[in-house]
């Protein structure tokens, strides 16, 4: 029985990792389209892969700085890399991004397995619970900084546990806290480098240790614990010091504080009305409060109980009351939430089955898992923000038809810096007004004035703007998608 019991769970277990890679290859450059903040992002490795600059090209001539971009080398230089072999294109720009999602679902497994509940059921139902998450693909195939990040994350929590079993194991060598302490800091530290946003998993660390105060004193007590808080320091100033050299270039402390705290100006008050609304009007941000609701519930029990909860149990949590917290002031896109909701999604499965006593209520907690797992996976094939682009052409349309433009013609990019990815040569301008308060090229502005661009393309909301800031100089000559390509006339 129990043999026939472990083929299931091993057929489970492949069929669960094929999804994931189906989902996560399928379509790579078409589903999602690419948009905005991804034509940003590899920008800056393009531009690091070909001039060692980490910055947005405004005309042929001038990389200006791109510290506002809040996704940073973990990403950017891996991309730049394969940018430097095989060239630059969506699709190993993405291909970097589908390790990344990959990577992240085998390493949150295995801290589960290690630090929750070593049970097949559960790391079942989590595995599902993942892969048919619509949300990864939809921010994981994106290059962006938040799978990366989420990755980094875990890794670093697995080296948080090690590192602190190897403090108060007294057989413990020293040799192996100096390493598991490294480790674990450089990880963290390339967690907060990744995206600005898990710069909330220091004071979730400040937290955790404030709540396991008695077992820090014991630390603090040895005579190691001087050179281990200088390892630790050292280890994750490393990543720090690395990325304020690669990230910024004159920006000053009080302009990049400005920008990651609230890079859309939003109006405070009126974002935490509106956003906490929607946590009961809404149903994603309604099914990540209950799943965090339920969460908190259990740690409540558990604690109640005297139950040991592990230290990277109570970063996770602490970390994700803090990201619904941050949430709250912000313009309010769902990714804004998203890290909360992933960690939160893959601590479900144990959580809902703590309670289940008696084979009766187990079955219940597996029955509300399968539905839940269901729904999503009908959102993943049917209606999620992948699936809505099956049948789209746009990315592949983009590319043939900009490989034929020539060198030695201009082309003149206005507030769609996706495009820039399928422009085969340097010789290109642009402007992107990224919030109301970040704009880059404005200056170039100019260049449409004059004329001097061949070719102007744009998303075609812009198109007006462009016939007013070119003096009708431009006429249109081809549209694909939702873009639109002007040559003089």
């Amino acid at each position: 029985m129990k043999s026939y019991k472990k083929y299931i769970a091993g057929f489970l277990f492949i069929f669960g990792v094929a999804v994931l890679f189906w989902f996560s290859l399928s379509n790579l450059t078409e589903t999602p389209p690419t948009w905005m903040d991804e034509g940003i992002i590899i920008q800056t490795a393009r531009n690091f892969s070909i001039s060692g600059i980490s910055g947005i090209r405004i005309d042929p001539q001038t990389i200006v700085s791109a510290g506002y971009v809040t996704t940073s080398y973990p990403v950017t230089l891996p991309i730049s890399g394969i940018f430097r072999i095989f060239g630059v294109d969506l699709l190993n720009a993405r291909i970097v991004m589908v390790f990344y999602i990959i990577l992240l679902v085998f390493v949150a497994l295995f801290w589960l397995r290690k630090n929750i509940q070593n049970n097949i059921l559960v790391i079942i139902l989590a595995l599902f619970f993942i892969v048919t998450f619509p949300p990864l693909y939809g921010h994981g195939k994106n290059v962006l900084g938040e799978i990366s990040g989420l990755f980094f994350l875990f890794m670093s929590m697995i080296f948080v546990e090690l590192a602190y079993r190897s403090y108060l194991d007294s057989l413990s060598k020293f040799k192996h806290k100096i390493i598991y302490t490294s480790l674990c800091l450089i990880f963290i530290g390339l967690t907060v480098v990744t995206k600005p946003i898990f710069i909330l998993l220091l004071p979730t660390l400040f937290i955790a240790l404030i709540i396991n105060l008695k077992q820090i004193r014991m630390i603090v007590a040895t005579r190691e614990s001087i050179i281990l808080f200088l390892t630790g320091i050292l280890a994750f100033l490393i990543p720090i010091i690395f990325w304020l050299f690669f990230q910024f270039h004159g920006e000053t402390l009080g302009e990049m504080l400005s920008i990651y705290a609230n890079p859309h100006s939003a109006v405070i008050g009126t974002s935490i009305i509106t956003n906490l609304s929607r946590f009961i009007t809404e149903r994603q941000p309604i099914y990540t409060a209950l799943l965090i609701l339920i969460w908190t519930i259990v740690l409540v029990v558990r604690h109640k109980r005297k139950e040991k909860i592990k230290l990277s149990e109570i970063v996770l949590w602490s970390f994700t009351i803090l990201i619904l917290l941050a949430y709250l002031r912000t313009v309010g896109y769902y990714r804004y939430f998203f890290l909360a909701e992933f960690i939160a999604l893959i601590m479900f499965p144990s959580n809902i089955l703590y309670f289940a006593s008696s084979r009766n209520t187990k079955f219940i907690a597996v029955a509300i898992c399968s539905l839940l797992i269901g729904v999503q996976s009908y959102g993943l094939i049917y209606t999620g923000w992948t699936a809505r682009y099956k049948g789209n052409t746009q990315s592949f349309d983009l590319k043939n038809f900009l490989k034929e433009s020539p060198a030695d013609k201009e082309i003149f990019v206005y507030q769609a810096p996706e495009l820039v990815t399928f422009i085969p040569h340097e010789n290109y301008s642009q402007f992107i007004e990224i919030t109301p308060t970040i704009q880059v090229g404005k200056s170039s502005l100019d260049r449409i004035a004059g004329g001097l661009p061949s070719i102007i393309a744009t998303n075609s909301n812009y198109a007006d703007i462009i016939k007013d800031i070119g003096q009708n100089k431009y006429i249109l000559f081809s549209s694909i998608g939702k873009y639109q390509f002007f040559h003089k006339k």
